[in-house]
C-alpha cells in the first residue's frame, strides 16, 4: 500500500477516536436537575401545613441568585435562618421569582420552606439558581432529595437543625405537568397600555368608603347600573360620566375553545360607547 494511503488511513482513524471520546465526553456531562412538583409522602385531608428543608453547599461566592417558586395554595420561604421570609406568595398559577444573592454566604446554606393547603392537589414547586463568575451555574431544585415534616420541632429553619428522621418528599408531578399544567411568570406592569388611571378617592380620605362618603363638586364617583342600551348610555353621558365598562356575566367564557376566543359581543359595546365619546373598559 502507498504510503499516502497509510498516512491517510491512520489519520482517518486518529479522527474516528478522537470524535467518538469527544461525543462520550459531551453525552457522559450530568444535566442540570429537574425541578417538581412535590409534597408529603404520607396521605393528609386538607387543610393541611407542610415544612420542607433544602440544604446545599457553595463552595465560592455567587454573583447571582434567583429564586423560581409557587406553591398550592401558599408558602412562606426561609434562607439560612432569616426571621422574616425571603420570599412569599399564595398564587399557584405564578411563578414568583426572588433575589437572593445577598443572604447566601459560603459553605452550608438552609432554604426552609413553610407551605400550606387549603382544599384539593397541595403541591411546592421550586428552583434556586446559582450563577458563580465565568457564567457556571449551580442549581437547588424541589425533587425527591428534599425533606418535609408535618409537625416539626421549634427552630426548623435552623441550620444546625436535626432533620435526620425527616423523610423524604413525593415528586407528584413535573413541571408543566400534573392537575397544574403550564404556569406563568409573574405579571409585568406595562406602561404603554395604559390609557387612563381612576382613582376614585380624589379629594377625600383613603380610609373613607368611595360609594358612601360626603361629596364635594367635582367629585368622580362610580355608578352602577344594568344600563346597556345607546340611549341609557346617552343619558349617562350627559350626566357627567366619561367611563363605561362592560362585565361578563361571570358564568361563562369568551373561550370557544383552546385559544379561540370570540369577542364579538364585547366589540359591539366598545363601538357603542366610543360612539358617545365615552371612554371603555371590559
Amino acid at each position: 500500500m502507498p504510503r499516502s494511503r497509510i498516512r491517510f488511513a491512520l489519520f482517518a482513524l486518529l479522527s474516528c477516536i478522537v470524535l467518538s471520546f469527544s461525543a462520550k465526553c459531551l453525552s457522559s456531562a450530568p444535566a442540570p436537575p429537574a425541578w417538581t412538583w412535590i409534597w408529603a409522602a404520607d396521605s393528609a385531608h386538607p387543610p393541611e401545613t407542610v415544612y420542607f428543608r433544602a440544604l446545599f453547599r457553595l463552595a465560592k461566592p455567587v454573583i447571582s441568585a434567583r429564586l423560581h417558586i409557587t406553591a398550592d395554595d401558599n408558602f412562606r420561604a426561609y434562607l439560612n435562618e432569616g426571621k422574616k421570609p425571603a420570599a412569599q406568595g399564595n398564587d399557584w398559577t405564578t411563578v414568583q421569582e426572588f433575589d437572593l444573592t445577598r443572604q447566601l454566604h459560603m459553605g452550608m446554606n438552609i432554604l426552609a420552606i413553610e407551605s400550606q393547603n387549603t382544599g384539593g392537589a397541595g403541591g411546592l414547586l421550586f428552583k434556586l439558581t446559582l450563577t458563580y463568575a465565568g457564567g457556571k451555574t449551580q442549581t437547588v431544585v424541589s425533587d425527591a432529595r428534599v425533606k418535609f415534616n408535618r409537625h416539626p420541632a421549634p427552630g426548623w429553619t435552623l441550620l444546625a437543625y436535626d432533620d435526620k428522621a425527616w423523610p423524604f418528599a413525593a415528586t407528584v408531578a413535573p413541571v408543566g405537568g400534573g392537575v397544574w399544567g403550564q404556569l406563568h411568570g409573574a405579571l409585568v406592569f406595562d406602561p404603554s397600555r395604559l390609557l387612563r388611571l381612576w382613582d376614585i378617592r380624589a379629594g377625600a380620605s383613603p380610609s373613607l368608603d368611595p360609594y358612601t362618603r360626603p361629596r364635594a363638586d367635582g367629585d368622580r364617583m362610580i355608578l352602577s347600573t344594568s344600563a346597556s342600551s345607546i340611549s341609557d348610555m346617552q343619558v349617562l353621558s350627559s350626566l357627567g360620566f366619561t367611563l363605561f365598562q362592560t362585565d361578563s356575566d361571570h358564568l361563562s367564557t369568551e373561550e370557544r375553545a383552546l385559544n379561540q376566543w370570540d369577542w364579538h359581543t364585547q366589540d359591539a359595546a366598545r363601538q357603542g360607547v366610543q360612539s358617545l365619546g365615552l371612554d371603555w373598559s371590559y
